[in-house]
């Protein structure tokens, strides 16, 4: 039930590789560059705000497997 969800997506160094707000935000692979990213591990972090202004944050970690 989150009105926006603010999410940031790094890789191992730190370097920001997805950044967006809005109400589904989808991460597609791709690097700031616009080439897809490697294999590997991902980290996320998200700030979920609800229709009250509640905020719900969190973070984990995601693994990027090419095909």
């Amino acid at each position: 039930n989150a009105e926006s969800i603010d999410l940031v997506i790094l890789n191992r160094w730190g370097n920001v590789m997805y950044e967006s707000s809005g109400p589904n935000p989808a991460w597609n692979g791709e690097a700031p560059s616009g080439v897809m990213a490697g294999e590997g591990t991902y980290f996320y972090k998200f700030v979920a705000t609800g229709p009250g202004g509640d905020e719900v944050d969190g973070h984990g970690f995601v693994q990027l497997v090419v095909k």
